[in-house]
């Protein structure tokens, strides 16, 4: 199956699908979407859906771009996942900017209110959608009326966000950009138009070291939080009891911290993801040449430069955080917080480091 057959992706955390459920839960949804609409209903499942040999990390963020529909099986295994995060992110930062919230389609296997731990900001976001509940299904015998009526009622749902996409003419969901409406035509669509965009790299350029100046910062800000409390553990060599009142107030000074990292991290993978095809488009073409390719050349050089630096404490931030998560349970919702953070920036680092490999070398034309 190629990837421009597939209109919707499947994001699930491997650990929850006991039994199969959710195996024959993405089964019996296609299944259902073939009897209302006798239309083939691709869902991007990757235990079937990458192909043997591929690079399994690179062909589901290809799925992701390519989604029409995305159903995330939340869970608290699918939040406390890293990758299962960076997949929601990903498709969260296309559908808010293309303000299609009709394609997304959160499957709650649990109480959202009941997971211990996981980050507030994207469960309240993920509830800001036409969420379905869908933690019953798991007790319910397959061949069942009531379980045929609630994966009908599933398949109504991505039928209704299918029409959406198709009236709203969604070619491109992380397309940039566009043409003044007095320049448009019938035929014209909402894909960026590089030309057009070239006047607001250099906004682009400065909000993007903007945030990436603030990821920076945070992260040095919770570099403290974390030296100052050893700082005490070595000094005092505290018992047991101190200890965990220690620990209390590490959380206290993390989670402001947290919280705004996460925003910043968000800004930064957002600011990432719609800059990514122009740049890519720019620097690949050849489009501006010569000392009036210099200032875009060294603008975007330095971004990398500093990417790569942001990109090499994150990762530092990242392994502390899983490595502390489990000293106290006050800890744990603020460092799992920050873990989840972490995998958004590094994966929008990735991206912008990327981009270093179009440069030309320093002092070519």
């Amino acid at each position: 199956m190629g990837f421009s057959e597939i209109t919707g992706f499947f994001s699930y955390a491997h650990s929850d699908d006991t039994f199969g459920f959710l195996t024959n839960l993405r089964n019996d949804l296609c299944d259902e979407y073939r009897v209302l609409t006798g239309d083939e209903l691709e869902l991007f499942f990757d235990r079937d859906s990458i192909e043997w040999g591929e690079r399994w990390e690179k062909s589901i963020e290809e799925s992701v771009d390519a989604a029409g529909v995305f159903l995330p099986v939340v869970s608290p295994c699918y939040l406390a996942s890293s990758s299962c995060m960076k997949e929601l992110s990903q498709y969260l930062a296309k559908v808010e900017k293309a303000g299609a919230g009709d394609l997304i389609l959160p499957l709650m296997m649990i109480d959202p209110s009941a997971t211990r731990g996981a980050d507030d900001r994207i469960l309240e976001k993920l509830k800001g959608f036409q969420y379905k509940d869908i933690s019953s299904m798991r007790f319910m015998d397959r061949g069942s009326g009531e379980y045929r009526k609630a994966i009908n009622a599933l398949a109504q749902g991505i039928l209704k966000a299918q029409r959406a996409l198709e009236s709203a003419a969604l070619r491109d969901i992380s397309a940039i950009g566009g043409v003044p409406s007095e320049c448009q035509s019938p035929c014209d669509d909402d894909a960026g138009f590089v030309l057009d965009a070239l006047d607001g790299l250099p906004t682009k350029a400065d909000a993007m070291f903007e945030s990436l100046t603030s990821l920076m910062d945070d992260t040095a800000r919770v570099g403290e939080a974390f030296e100052k409390t050893t700082q005490k553990i070595e000094e005092k060599s505290p018992l047991p009891g101190e200890a965990l009142v220690l620990m209390m107030e590490l959380a206290r000074e993390l989670d402001p911290i947290v919280d705004d990292m996460g925003e910043h991290s968000e800004e930064f993978s957002t600011l990432i993801a719609e800059a990514d095809p122009l740049f890519r488009a720019i620097l690949g073409s050849g489009i501006v040449k010569g000392s009036a390719a210099a200032p875009l050349n060294e603008s975007v050089r330095a971004l990398v430069k500093n990417a790569m630096t942001a990109r090499s404490g994150i990762v530092s931030l990242q392994t502390a955080a899983h490595d502390t998560g489990r000293l106290s349970r006050v800890l744990y919702k603020p460092l799992k917080a920050l873990e989840r953070s972490a995998a958004v920036c590094i994966s929008s680092f990735d991206v912008c480091i990327s981009w270093g490999e179009l440069l030309p070398e320093a002092g070519e034309a």
